[in-house]
């Protein structure tokens, strides 16, 4: 991967070349749509660019998505850290340990295929895929968990709704800090 100390012939890191060509940077609308046409075109951009698509690619990004090709380089960066860090347990310890980010798990998962496609014999890739698919498996039961209490919630008047949200955060709380048994 190109770091900010390499120089490639357009002088510019990927980092750069994807939110310019991206027509996402913090110059104005105008100015970024003018060169993001220009970066994406011009032949001093063309590896970098070609290097961006394969990645966007790799983690099964649509072509239609605003900010592609930085949020593959983003992906590409994820993988990169969740290989260097090898001991998490959870995704979200290296990616994500103030849980306001999220985590982009199909486009890791998908990443991760395609450098284990290309490398044949990575047992750290294997791993840390196998991890990132029992975390989104963790988290979509979570929100299936949230949608099911939800949807009953919605089934009832709203004064009982509130209730029952109530009485749940008070058995909750009862419950996790040991202080006794759930009341009816």
């Amino acid at each position: 991967m190109t770091t900010d100390s390499e120089t490639p012939a357009s002088g510019l890191t990927l980092e750069d070349v994807a939110s310019l060509a991206d027509g996402v940077s913090e110059i104005g609308p105008a100015t970024a749509e003018r060169l993001s046409r220009l970066i994406s075109a011009h032949p001093l951009c063309a590896d970098q660019i070609a290097r961006l698509e394969g990645m966007a690619s790799d983690a099964g990004l649509d072509t239609e998505l605003e900010a592609r090709l930085s949020a593959a380089l983003g992906c590409n960066r994820d993988l990169d850290l969740l290989l260097e860090s090898r001991d998490w347990r959870h995704p979200s310890e290296v990616l994500d340990p103030d849980g306001e980010r999220g985590i982009a798990y199909r486009s890791l998962i998908r990443a991760a295929d395609a450098r284990i496609e290309r490398s044949r014999s990575s047992e750290l890739l294997l791993e840390s895929r196998r991890k990132l698919e029992r975390a989104e498996a963790a988290e979509r039961a979570e929100e299936d968990l949230v949608a099911c209490f939800v949807d009953g919630l919605l089934d009832r008047p709203p004064e009982r709704a509130e209730r029952l949200l109530r009485l749940a955060d008070s058995r909750y709380r009862r419950q996790s800090s040991g202080t006794g048994a759930a009341a009816p």
